[in-house]
């Protein structure tokens, strides 16, 4: 299990080939915009989820096979198996580190401390596109606005009425007394 990372840069360049036309330019130079990678690397997470639920399950699986590959050299280590690795890499990347499983060896920490770093950028990201995906449009919260304009509205109307309700009950009352003296 060997993740050749010459052929990525590859791979990105031919997804991205119709971006880099002459009509793609002009708009960009229309528009003030410098054409670079970065750019065509944050509109590509805008529009799906999937490239950050790929580099996910790749951060996973490498970083499981990782430590469960240098933790191989130690004497007595519950990391030789597949699943305490995984265990130690999910409770890494969420941050939970129960301490009940950690690497005995200085490559298996070094794969540890790097998992966490990556961690650290991975969450907030996988946060920020599930909150982007979450927020409302301006018209939809528009209508909700006026939806909640119009539910305040019959709220103040019905507590007008029960007022005037009860201002009608306190003076039949107050002539019942008067009547009754």
């Amino acid at each position: 299990m060997i993740l050749r990372l010459k052929f990525i840069p590859r791979f990105v360049a031919v997804c991205l080939q119709d971006v880099r036309t002459h009509e793609a330019d002009v708009f960009f130079r229309l528009n003030k915009l410098r054409q670079s990678d970065s750019l065509l690397m944050r509109c590509a997470l805008a529009v799906s989820n999937v490239p950050v639920a790929l580099f996910f399950a790749c951060v996973l699986l490498v970083f499981t096979y990782l430590i469960m590959a240098f933790e191989r050299a130690a004497f007595v280590a519950p990391l030789k198996l597949w699943a305490n690795a995984l265990w130690l890499v999910i409770n890494t990347i969420s941050t939970v580190g129960y301490g009940d499983v950690y690497p005995s060896t200085g490559l298996g920490r070094l794969a540890a401390a790097a998992l966490s770093t990556i961690a650290l950028l991975l969450v907030p990201i996988s946060v920020s596109l599930v909150n982007r995906r979450l927020e409302l449009s301006r018209g939809e919260s528009r209508v909700l606005s006026m939806l909640d304009l119009a539910e305040a509205r019959r709220q103040r109307t019905n507590a007008a009425s029960r007022l005037v309700a009860c201002f009608f009950r306190l003076i039949r009352a107050n002539r019942r007394a008067a009547a009754a003296v």
